[in-house]
């Protein structure tokens, strides 16, 4: 195994990748099988590793391809996971999964409770102890995962972790949330809750479980929001999954410790269910408030809004000019929003001097973004999760990271940030360990080394 790389597997000459015979295995390295033998095409420069020989047996090889052997087969990482977590979860092509980092709670799907943390990358089981498969999306809560899963023309949301994940406390079998036969098209979880985002005969709804913090799901602060919207005292936490009561028909979900905002469709309306403590719901007000139902959803994008995106404490959306606009808490410290570290009560374009951010994801104190050319983090860098080899007791702004290749997909986690390459590869850096040991954690580089302060390639094997 060539560290830092992923494995082919490959069968046989003419499905030696998933690309067919002809292959694009790396920066410049085409290859075509002739006889058996994989070679150099004629118009390709060499720039890495050779490849080995095309096989017969399903052997797994090295290659510079950004593919993993999965099952037999070959299989790349098409996006990553994102959430307040202490873990990171890649989606492979074939349609699994693979996390990584804290397992306290078997929130890394592989059926195990320990070890605590896990350095290398653990195949996602299903409720059969077997590979699970049509994962399209997962969204991480602080100690568990829930994933949108097609099967056919069937979708589904499975979770497995804390209580949070709606089927009782420390699930190491992934449970199916009970959403009907409704189509899933997105699933969003939060510290202690998660939400999905489904459509049902006639228009788009979104349901919530897990523990009604701040009384986000739009019944009362500490309450049950039981299904059917009747709020029931005995316990704070949603069993049956709740059918939020929105008028308009929503579109995108970004799902926070404080504050669940929902976007609605072909609009730059956002309406926002929490508390309004730090900012959160965007409303230009800043007055705790116990009971947020549905109201009146207000426009604060100048544009048709084609992203959403939330953290603990803050919330982002982007609209078809390709603005970023955040409001909620800058905490006094991290600063992810920028605008003077001050909490912002409604929305207000976040500008990196940069260029235009193409892809943004919300940390917990630090935020990051993709622009043409680069990725850019800033807040919070106690752990190194900037990516630009510091550390830092301070606040920092805008910087680019040290990522050696350009970046598809990007997840900002609480003390870290992955980032899938162009390469193939995905790239972690920060925390990896708390401050007074090195054991590894969060960003599965392989062996133990404390924080990590520029973007590494993950060690799958």
């Amino acid at each position: 195994m060539v560290r830092g790389r992923l494995l082919v597997c490959m069968a046989a000459c003419a499905g030696a990748l998933a690309f067919g015979c002809n292959a694009l295995l790396g920066l410049g390295n085409y290859r075509s099988c002739d006889g058996g033998e994989c070679t150099a095409d004629a118009s390709a420069t060499e720039t890495g590793p050779p490849a080995a020989a095309c096989e017969a047996s399903a052997d797994c090889v090295a290659a510079d391809a950004g593919l993993l052997c999965s099952s037999g087969a070959c299989a790349s990482v098409t996006s990553l996971a994102r959430g307040m977590s202490t873990f990171e979860c890649a989606v492979l092509s074939d349609g699994t999964a693979r996390c990584w980092g804290n397992n306290a709670a078997g929130q890394l799907g592989n059926a195990q409770p320990s070890p605590t943390n896990v350095a290398q990358p653990q195949v996602v089981l299903d409720e059969f102890g077997q590979p699970m498969t049509g994962i399209q999306q997962i969204s991480l809560g602080y100690d568990f995962a829930c994933a949108l899963r097609t099967t056919g023309t069937n979708s589904s949301v499975w979770c497995w972790g804390t209580s949070a994940s709606g089927g009782g406390g420390g699930q190491l079998k992934p449970q199916q949330v009970n959403l009907g036969n409704s189509a899933v098209l997105s699933v969003s979880a939060a510290n202690d809750s998660a939400c999905a985002l489904v459509h049902e005969t006639a228009r788009n709804n979104v349901y919530c479980w897990g523990t009604n913090t701040n009384g986000k799901m739009g019944c009362d602060n500490g309450l049950a929001c039981e299904d059917g919207g009747a709020p029931s005292p005995s316990t704070p936490t949603v069993g049956l999954p709740y059918l939020l009561p929105t008028v308009k028909e929503p579109k995108f979900l970004a799902n926070g410790l404080y504050a669940l905002c929902i976007g609605f469709a072909s609009s730059g309306f956002i309406d926002c269910f929490g508390t309004d403590g730090f900012g959160g719901l965007g409303d230009g007000t800043a007055t705790p408030s116990s009971c947020c139902a549905e109201s009146n959803p207000e426009p604060v994008l100048a544009a048709t809004m084609v992203d959403l995106q939330g953290s603990d404490f803050y919330t982002c959306a982007q609209d078809d000019n390709k603005t970023w606009s955040c409001w909620g808490g800058n905490l006094g410290e991290g600063c992810p929003l920028l605008n003077g570290c001050a909490d912002l009560h409604a929305p207000t374009q976040l500008s990196i001097g940069a260029g235009s951010i193409v892809n943004l994801t919300p940390g917990w104190r630090h935020a990051c973004g993709i622009t043409s050319d680069a990725v850019w983090c800033w807040g919070q860098n106690d752990h190194g999760q900037v990516g630009d080899n510091t550390r830092s007791g301070s606040d920092v702004g805008p910087t680019k990271t040290l990522l050696p290749v350009r970046a598809h997909d990007i997840a900002a986690h609480r003390h870290f940030t992955c980032a899938l390459g162009d390469d193939g590869q995905v790239y972690c850096w920060g925390q990896n360990g708390d401050q007074n040991d090195s054991t590894p954690w969060l960003v599965g580089v392989g062996s133990p080394q404390g924080d990590v302060l520029t973007p590494k390639p993950v060690v799958w094997e």
